[in-house]
């Protein structure tokens, strides 16, 4: 699948079916996600887990997170907000494949029990104060505007 997008891709001027294939590929790397997640819960159960450091951009997979869930919030006529501080670092050295796996998990979550308005993806992070910009400590947010129960309304 990914490989034939990428080839039909390349062949495809119109907007709209570029487009398509995005999500195509997006929805590819999905599942090919899903199935290291669950070669990963072997791992995990086996005690052989290790992360996987590298440099990553926190905008891409935010961006990538938007992508991946942009068919679902507009049939569900969601807006999908994303907020990242403007003087958030370009990169971070983590784990990306597990954050993604956090990140679907949480996202996915949220659009499929909200049947109106919203699903915030939000950063907020601050320095350790006696560490010179070398480390940062940052908590993501998923917010949304839910379920209601007919008591709230």
């Amino acid at each position: 699948i990914l490989g034939f997008t990428e080839i039909v891709k390349n062949k495809i001027k119109n907007t709209q079916l570029s487009h398509y294939l995005d999500n195509i590929h997006s929805s590819g790397k999905s599942l090919l996600n899903l199935i290291n997640d669950i070669l990963d819960l072997s791992k995990v159960e086996a005690g052989k887990m290790k992360l996987e450091y590298s440099s990553v951009s926190l905008n891409r997979i935010f961006e990538e997170m938007r992508l991946l869930f942009d068919q679902k919030t507009k049939e569900k006529g969601l807006d999908f907000i994303i907020k990242i501080p403007a003087d958030f670092p370009d990169a971070l050295i983590l784990d990306e494949t597990r954050l993604k796996q956090i990140l679907l998990n949480l996202i996915g979550n949220a659009v499929k029990f909200t049947e109106s308005g919203y699903v915030k993806l939000a950063i907020d992070y601050k320095y350790p104060e006696d560490i010179e910009h070398s480390r940062l400590d940052f908590i993501f947010s998923i917010e949304d505007s839910g379920m209601r129960s007919a008591a709230a309304s």
